[in-house]
């Protein structure tokens, strides 16, 4: 069973996902946010014209932190079905 879980108190949470048709192909993303009294805040999708999955989920990982960063958002926690765009992004020190 997949269910959504709550960020931590003062957090918001970023849900994204990105795909392509074939791979590379027409790539797009998508995304939402959600603060931890589950309400939404704002959503997100956009184009990556041609790209691959990877790019098209590390597009959608950068515009979910853009928009929460525009929004006053610092406290922030993303969920991805790509372990490797989180593993790129993971601060390893």
């Amino acid at each position: 069973m997949v269910r959504w879980n709550l960020p931590l108190q003062g957090y918001i949470k970023i849900n994204v996902d990105g795909s392509s048709f074939e791979n590379p192909g027409n790539a797009g993303f998508e995304g939402l946010l959600r603060n931890d009294m589950r309400i939404w805040i704002q959503g997100f999708s956009g184009s990556c014209g041609r790209a691959s999955n990877l790019l098209a989920e590390l597009s959608a990982i950068l515009k979910g932190l853009q928009l929460a960063w525009d929004l006053g958002y610092r406290s922030i926690i993303i969920e991805s079905d790509s372990r490797t765009a989180l593993d790129l992004i993971a601060d390893t020190n």
